[in-house]
């Protein structure tokens, strides 16, 4: 079945309306306003691959139906270069994956050396545009200030 613009919109508009009502037993409709898919985050120092001091982690950034224009943001108690891939699993056991590199943090780190700032670590922000597509948004190195009295 084909439909133009003003027919989806009307189509659409009469099935929401169908959910309110109190006078008329429909079955409910779900109208979701994000993608049907998640999306998955790996994150590795790409210096450390293969050896004992190894870093990667995985999780889920945006589950199955988040809204379009979500945002997320993760902690990571490293400061090193990072490789972060944002994978989208397509059902048939392979997926769409985006990589991004995080560099420079070492040349920050050594311009911060004689600031007094303990505990380095950074925080990363990705966001899910309005087309579905994951992309890191942000990434900061933080410190703690030490104040000498």
């Amino acid at each position: 079945m084909h439909m133009n613009g003003d027919d989806s919109m009307a189509q659409g508009a009469v099935f929401i309306a169908a959910n309110f009502t109190t006078n008329l037993r429909v079955k409910p409709i779900v109208l979701n306003h994000g993608p049907n898919y998640q999306v998955d985050v790996i994150i590795t120092d790409p210096s450390k691959v293969g050896t004992e001091d190894e870093f990667k982690k995985e999780a889920t950034l945006f589950k199955s139906g988040q809204n379009y224009g979500s945002r997320k943001k993760l902690n990571i108690q490293r400061a090193t270069d990072l490789e972060v891939k944002l994978s989208i699993p397509t059902g048939n056991g392979e997926s769409f994956t985006t990589t991004y590199n995080v560099t420079g943090v070492a040349k920050e780190l050594e311009l911060k050396r004689n600031q007094n700032l303990k505990n380095p670590r950074m925080t990363l922000g990705f966001s899910l545009d309005f087309l579905g597509f994951p992309y890191v948004s942000r990434a900061e190195l933080l410190f703690d200030k030490e104040i000498k009295k």
